[in-house]
């Protein structure tokens, strides 16, 4: 407990808190989340221009022409799972319009024709998604999403572009993020198309969508994306409506809108298999591997995976402890937004370090005011099964939920103490009330997917 915290206490609060301090019991009621098999992902590590060409999978989308994977004649769909960390991916913000800010992010997909038009990528920018589009004369467009991803907990991400009219969609978790009228017409990659003479002789990459990488290594203003990706799929159609939608509980199998798919479960060797069984396929890919440290890696962190942190799959029990990761920013601060799959709203929380009974971190209330926070599942609803209290004044404590389930429980002073819910419904919301207020401490918050 450091100093600042002790002193924004209240006298009351912070005498029990003393108190309690010489006579507690240190003990760790962690639970561990269940795990399940979900076969194998791929982690890069963002080299970039450090290792040319390597740190990345290529796809071939020419040569000979038109591969099922070279979208863009018709409307189209590019989805994926990713999970990474704001670490290892620090490119700002862009301001999304009229223009071609998206290849300054970590990029994560690049379809990208250097100094030509025809082309489109996605990447990451002050945390959030941006897709961009550019027509064949028809101008340049990219979007931006809104929900910081570089959290470490597995999300879903879909993007798509009708062809009549260019519209574009980005999507995170199932939520719609952003939408707008981008350049018409056609954007696959042209037929037998010459590269042009841009990158010190012709630029060979562009027949290529490259996956986690800026595919000409053109400069460090172009960083690459670090992080694991998994599930990619390329769909000839809009595959999701235009509003939200319940994000996918199992990996992706083929139907007849599907052309490429790529489940990254080889787990050995450098050959990305196609399982779309598309017409004129497959487009199969290679793994370029290298770099320091060596990417991309076969692991077997998935989002079909309890134990990756993935609260989507269906019946899994996942534990968020507070230690692993870290949540962002420096104890004593505010746990704002989305942080592994539960959103504690803005100024609503606090965490900290090691502090009493509890030897890790946890989250408090983030003032003296009122009795009573909230915090949300995220993108949908979970069913909570228990969390870990501790309390340096006696209370009651009180769960409910938008579901209209409650759960009371008396806590007492100098100890952890497990309070399960019994819930059998799924919910969104849940409010947590305590007479003490910010004297309780929260820590290991259970949950099920419904």
């Amino acid at each position: 407990m450091t100093v600042r915290r002790l002193l924004k206490l209240r006298p009351a609060i912070l005498a029990c808190r003393l108190l309690a301090l010489l006579a507690i019991i240190l003990f760790d009621t962690s639970a561990s989340a269940q795990t399940s098999s979900g076969g194998y992902a791929l982690r890069f590590y963002g080299n970039g221009v450090n290792a040319p060409d390597l740190d990345r999978v290529k796809i071939r989308i020419d040569n000979p022409p038109g591969p099922p994977a070279d979208v863009g004649a018709t409307d189209f769909t590019l989805e994926f799972w990713m999970k990474a960390l704001a670490a290892e991916n620090t490119a700002a913000s862009q301001t999304c319009g009229a223009n071609l800010n998206w290849i300054y992010g970590n990029i994560v997909f690049d379809r990208d024709r250097f100094n030509q038009d025809r082309k489109y990528g996605l990447s990451i920018a002050g945390g959030r998604f941006v897709f961009g589009v550019s027509g064949d004369g028809t101008g340049d467009r990219t979007i931006c999403g809104v929900t910081d991803v570089l959290d470490n907990a597995w999300h879903h991400v879909a993007v798509q572009r009708r062809r009549s009219d260019g519209w574009m969609w980005l999507f995170v978790d199932g939520r719609l993020e952003a939408q707008e009228a981008g350049p018409v017409g056609d954007v696959s990659y042209p037929d037998n198309a010459t590269p042009g003479d841009f990158c010190d002789g012709p630029c060979t990459n562009d027949p290529f969508l490259v996956i986690g990488a800026e595919k000409h290594d053109a400069g460090a203003e172009y960083p690459s994306y670090s992080g694991f990706i998994d599930e990619v799929r390329l769909s000839n159609v809009l595959r999701y409506p235009t509003n939200d939608f319940a994000p996918p509980t199992q990996p992706f199998t083929p139907d007849a809108s599907t052309v490429a798919l790529y489940h990254f479960d080889e787990g050995q060797g450098d050959l990305i298999a196609d399982s779309s069984g598309a017409a004129g396929g497959p487009s199969t890919g290679v793994r370029n591997f290298g770099g320091s440290p060596a990417g991309p890696e076969w692991v077997t962190d998935t989002p079909f995976s309890a134990v990756s942190g993935n609260p989507m799959l269906s019946g899994a029990t996942t534990t968020v402890t507070f230690d692993n990761p870290v949540p962002p920013g420096s104890p004593e601060g505010f746990l704002n937004g989305v942080f592994q799959g539960i959103d504690f709203g803005t100024g609503q929380w606090a965490w900290e370090g090691p502090f009493g009974p509890d030897t890790t971190n946890n989250i408090y209330f983030a003032s003296s005011a009122g009795t009573s926070r909230t915090f949300t599942f995220s993108p949908g609803p979970m069913r909570l099964v228990s969390l870990s209290v501790f309390t340096l004044t006696a209370g009651t404590l009180r769960l409910s939920d938008n579901s209209g389930q409650t759960a009371t429980q008396t806590i007492t002073r100098g100890s952890m103490q497990l309070v399960q819910t019994n819930w059998t419904q799924a919910s969104t919301t849940v409010t947590v009330t305590f007479t003490g207020g910010w004297a309780l401490g929260v820590d290991d918050i259970t949950h099920r997917a419904p």
